[in-house]
């Protein structure tokens, strides 16, 4: 049987873990999250998505999509969570997206009028919530990151497609009449304590031409999946983290990471992440939400990293990137105003194994009796994967298949070279501490349904992550949006991570931003890890315990 293999990364593995002394054997106090309070706004679904922290007035600012707000929460007792103000966004955008901070000021990324618009950056006084300055940014601002010396706010816009052509924005289900923008990042630069802002919008032009466009999809960067789009338009940018005088920055449905030069604004690489082989046993599966069992498997499948949210790491062994791998598809409507229209996609890459055109070769995929196995419900016939690169198809019959993130937290060097990947920890960790939920309905409560209701799609879906030091240990916090909860890691040694614990509390669902606080800035003097939670509108309070 024919499998696709990445071995490039895996020979970095070695290489970079060369480095790392101790190969991560050495002792390790032991370190968890204990739950101190809750912040409910109220609002429900889309009540708290991103969550950051202002140390000057020690509270929480928190992304309210229902209200257009920034809620902003004094956690100056953090058992007791206090709503202190909100901060309205209406009259810049259509909805808020993302939140950053830095020394008293807030910045809020704002999408426009529709989600085809450019969007705004708006810079707001966070003890009296009043707007000191707002800049235009790209098409669908995602998210926004503040650099730790103040001087550069970094906004990736997505720029997703939308399923409507003309100047009336009408349906369409052709997708080379569907109205693409370009994704982008802004770059601004601060000065005279937030009230001078410089916006510099940066686009990947450099990459339309044909031999970049090749060498990217050569490389394995996802582009040209949409029918008669720019590597431009195909581009979408999704997360940053910044260190030093770089921006980092996920492009998540392409499977890639984008290097940004803050003081020269320009875009300096595009680099793919790869994929798991799902072949391997340490990435094995459970690919069926019809197998009524929690069964990982080895299967012919490579699962594309496609990671959301991105976390720097420095330690002493130099600086990492930390991506969690949650996976997108490529499925898009004729909603302008983030609502989707039933029926009226135009472009979609998602598609069942068993249902895939043409179906699977036989001669890649050990005969003809193998292929009628792997296509059965019980087995890979339910699992959802790319019908476009890099499944491949050769003869109309499909020799490889690719699936939809790899269920897995990954670390990189700067340079994009490997040095751990979780592999199937996630799923194993969840399986094996709480077995009776994988088939019983109640949590999560977003879907009154079990965990392997997901094994057809993304597993787990670590969706959220970021890292701290506390007692001279590295951590990293990852915040799993269909299982819930966050799992928690030793990463002092990033060759030779730990799991530590999976940590939950109970009816806060659904983790899409995560925020830690060092104890230098802690209100309690001790590290803390804010959550918010997108399902149950809740922000958790977690204290990092030894």
């Amino acid at each position: 049987m024919k499998t696709r293999r990445f071995v490039t990364l895996g020979s970095m593995i070695v290489a970079v873990s060369a480095l790392l002394p101790d190969g991560g054997h050495a002792s390790r106090p032991v370190a968890g999250l204990e739950l101190l309070g809750s912040f409910d706004s109220g609002a429900g679904a889309a009540g708290s998505e991103i969550v950051e922290f202002d140390a000057r007035t020690k509270s929480m600012l928190v992304t309210n999509g229902v209200t257009n707000a920034i809620d902003v929460v004094s956690i100056t007792d953090p058992t007791t969570p206090t709503w202190l103000r909100s901060v309205s966004l209406s009259t810049f955008g259509s909805g808020v997206q993302s939140v950053a901070t830095h020394n008293g000021l807030g910045v809020a990324a704002v999408a426009g009028v529709t989600v085809l618009d450019p969007g705004s950056a708006v810079v707001f006084d966070i003890a009296t919530g009043n707007v000191v300055g707002s800049v235009p940014t790209g098409v669908l601002p995602d998210s926004v990151t503040w650099s730790d010396d103040g001087k550069h706010i970094v906004i990736a816009n997505e720029g997703e497609p939308r399923c409507v052509t003309g100047a009336e924005r009408s349906p369409t289900r052709d997708p080379l009449l569907a109205e693409n923008p370009e994704g982008s990042i802004t770059v601004i630069t601060v000065s005279r304590g937030g009230r001078s802002l410089t916006a510099h919008q940066l686009n990947f032009h450099a990459f339309d031409h044909d031999a970049a466009r090749t060498a990217l999809i050569a490389a394995g960067v996802r582009v040209g999946t949409w029918p008669g789009s720019s590597v431009s338009e195909d581009l979408e940018p999704e997360y940053a983290t910044i260190e030093g005088k770089r921006a980092y920055v996920t492009l998540q449905e392409n499977n890639a990471i984008a290097t940004i030069d803050l003081d020269r604004k320009r875009v300096l690489s595009i680099k793919a992440l790869g994929s798991v082989d799902h072949a391997s046993a340490a990435n094995a599966m459970d690919a069926s939400d019809r197998d009524l069992a929690y069964r990982p498997s080895t299967v012919p499948v490579t699962g594309l990293r496609m990671p959301d949210a991105i976390a720097d790491l420095k330690t002493e062994f130099g600086t990492f990137l930390l991506t969690a791998n949650e996976g997108d598809t490529r499925a898009y409507f004729a909603g302008i105003d983030n609502l989707e229209v039933s029926g009226l996609e135009c472009f979609t890459d998602e598609v069942r194994v068993r249902s895939l055109a043409g179906g699977l070769d036989p001669a890649s995929y050990g005969g003809a009796a193998n292929v009628t196995a792997l296509r059965d419900n019980v087995n890979l016939g339910r699992l959802k994967v790319s019908s476009v690169h890099p499944s491949t198809v050769v003869a109309g019959k499909y020799t490889s298949i690719s699936s939809f993130g790899s269920r897995s937290v990954s670390i990189f060097t700067p340079s994009g070279a490997l040095v751990w990947d979780s592999g199937s920890l996630f799923e194993r960790t969840v399986y094996a501490q709480d077995p009776s939920q994988w088939l019983e309905p109640a949590i999560p409560a977003w879907a009154t349904a079990a965990y392997d209701t997901r094994s057809d799609d993304k597993g787990v879906e670590p969706e959220a992550v970021t890292v701290g030091k506390s007692r001279g240990r590295s951590y990293a916090f990852v915040g799993l949006e269909r299982a819930g909860g966050v799992m928690v890691l030793d990463v002092t040694n990033p060759a030779t991570p730990t799991l530590i614990e999976w940590e939950r509390a109970a009816g806060e669902v659904s983790p899409e931003g995560l925020t830690f606080v060092e104890p230098s800035d802690s209100p309690t003097g001790t590290a803390l890890l804010l959550v918010a939670n997108e399902i149950s509108g809740t922000t958790t309070v977690f204290e990092l315990r030894r």
